[in-house]
């Protein structure tokens, strides 16, 4: 670890970040929200990742925005304003999807991102103390993630590992055809999440390219996604 002594050079280096950060989105005219700052829907990134895993959880596995391969349900169970959740892949092979988003929206996803979950078999199946931390220690596992990557139109974010947060605990229901095959009448209490999430906002109306991909080696999981989106 280099210490910086020099005001100088810590000033310096703080400016060189804060240029990275803004000239790695001037191409869509957009605003990516720092680690630590709350997004423009005023919540925290641990927050967020929470709304995240409720939004996509909630979702039928036969429309689920994260086994989708093209795009075509991109729309499915988005919130009614403010924010717009883009979706991870549990496959580890390329994905491209179109995507139109409203205008003055929040989007948010994940460079990678992992859930453990809770999965009660009756109502006094409640998870200890203990088994939170086991499931907060279970999802760390991506905190060794490698070739962490986003560009957005073409331009590279940088130092993506900065992004890196361990969500809220999660509460969500399963609908009866859900990704986890749980079966009808079940759901996530709790479930926590880890992962490396970025918020955009401001994009200008028409067509931008949103592409991230990384990987996990602890995990065995790697995802790469392109998003083609057109704001309107």
């Amino acid at each position: 670890m280099t210490l910086y002594t020099s005001h100088r050079v810590r000033i310096l280096a703080a400016l060189v970040l804060s240029l990275s950060i803004a000239a790695s989105v001037s191409a869509g005219f957009c605003k990516i929200t720092p680690p630590g700052k709350r997004l423009p829907t005023e919540q925290t990134y641990s927050e967020a990742a929470a709304s995240w895993w409720t939004w996509a959880l909630s979702q039928p596995a036969t429309k689920n925005p994260i086994t989708d391969l093209t795009g075509e349900h991109c729309a499915e169970g988005q919130p009614a304003s403010d924010i717009w959740y883009l979706a991870g892949t549990n496959s580890p092979d390329p994905v491209k999807r179109k995507c139109t988003v409203p205008r003055s929206r929040t989007l948010l996803f994940p460079v990678l991102n992992v859930i453990s979950p809770w999965i009660p078999d009756s109502p006094t199946d409640i998870a200890t103390e203990a088994d939170v931390e086991s499931l907060r220690a279970n999802a760390r596992g991506i905190s060794d993630a490698t070739d962490l990557k986003l560009t957005i139109d073409g331009v590279k974010v940088n130092n993506l590992k900065r992004f890196y947060e361990e969500s809220a605990l999660i509460k969500v229901a399963l609908p009866a055809d859900n990704i986890f095959g749980a079966g009808e009448g079940k759901s996530i209490d709790p479930g926590a999440d880890a992962g490396y999430y970025v918020a955009v906002s401001g994009l200008s109306p028409g067509k931008h390219t949103i592409a991230w991909s990384g990987r996990s080696e602890t995990l065995r999981f790697s995802q790469d996604i392109t998003y083609v989106i057109t704001v309107r």
